[in-house]
């Protein structure tokens, strides 16, 4: 198996580069944007497996993201990173996705990545 590709979203620049970095470091292969718009656009590529955004941007909250990105692709895994959980966890209703309050850590990006069946094998 090889290495997940992961679009990573967050309008701040800085922490949208720490966040490629660390995804990069734990083997992901990653696509960024800081602009929740392109990044429905890079979602409907059959590669990108998991989603990870930011929850408060502009243009559309990472809730709003995860639910038109998965309106294109049903199977797509995703993940909110937010200082506001609370917020989050409310805007996603019962939409199925793990939110991770920020500042965030690497073993919290690892268990992301790990594939959803590999507590199966």
């Amino acid at each position: 198996m090889g290495n997940p590709t992961v679009l990573a979203v967050d309008d701040n620049p800085a922490l949208l580069h720490c966040l490629v970095r660390m995804l990069e470091n734990l083997g992901a292969r990653v696509l960024s944007t800081t602009d929740p718009r392109e990044a429905l656009q890079l979602s409907a590529l059959e590669s990108v497996e998991l989603l990870v955004a930011d929850f408060h941007m502009p243009h559309m909250t990472g809730a709003e993201l995860v639910r038109r990105a998965r309106r294109l692709r049903p199977d797509l895994r995703a993940a909110i990173l937010t200082g506001c959980p609370d917020d989050a966890r409310r805007a996603l209703g019962a939409e199925p996705v793990p939110v991770l309050e920020k500042p965030w850590t690497g073993a919290a990006l690892d268990a992301l990545l790990a594939p959803p069946d590999r507590a199966a094998a």
